[in-house]
């Protein structure tokens, strides 16, 4: 069983579910993770952050 792909596919149909006001309130908390996330020295900091901000649509 792929276990992965299940996983994947019901993390897409929440994202495509959730309400605008909780969408809004994501994408500011990506903002602020960004910002420190960017203060680290750790490269992997910047890019799971990265990851959330493509998966939440939010922009630099």
């Amino acid at each position: 069983m792929n276990w992965m792909g299940i996983l994947s596919s019901i993390l897409w149909q929440v994202l495509k579910h959730i309400s605008p006001e909780i969408r809004k309130a994501i994408q500011g908390l990506i903002a602020e993770l960004r910002i420190k996330a960017r203060a680290t020295e750790n490269p992997w900091d910047d890019l799971f952050v990265e990851v959330l901000a493509g998966i939440f649509s939010v922009e630099d």
